[in-house]
């Protein structure tokens, strides 16, 4: 909801908000179908359970930075509460032995952006 809606707020040209800033882990729906397609064709061996999350963690004002830069405008960032929250991340070490060839979040923003812009025109 976050990405969404502040990537909405960046087409129509209006301020990102983030309420509190905070450590959180996304995935991009392509990269999950990537999984579930390794599972599909022979999921055997594979973990019985894994976090669909990226390595890397990032703050919500970075991504918040990373949808501003999804065009060639900026829009403010306002982040309503200083400080940081308690994170909310899971572990991506599993889905990265897997070996897959993952987009990352930024490819996945770009992905989201241009989906929305092409329903919106």
């Amino acid at each position: 909801m976050f990405t969404t809606a502040n990537i909405l707020n960046y087409i129509n040209k209006r301020e990102i908000v983030v309420f509190k800033d905070k450590f959180m882990d996304f995935f991009g729906v392509r990269d999950a179908f990537k999984v579930i397609d390794l599972y599909l064709k022979g999921g055997n061996n594979l973990p019985k359970e894994l976090n669909l999350v990226y390595p890397e963690v990032t703050l919500l004002s970075e991504v918040a930075g990373m949808i501003n830069n999804l065009s060639d405008h900026e829009v403010p960032i306002d982040v309503l509460e200083s400080g940081n929250d308690r994170a909310y991340c899971g572990s991506g070490g599993e889905l990265l032995k897997l070996g897959l060839e993952l987009d990352g979040l930024q490819k996945s923003l770009q992905y989201v952006y241009e989906n929305i812009r092409q329903r919106n025109v």
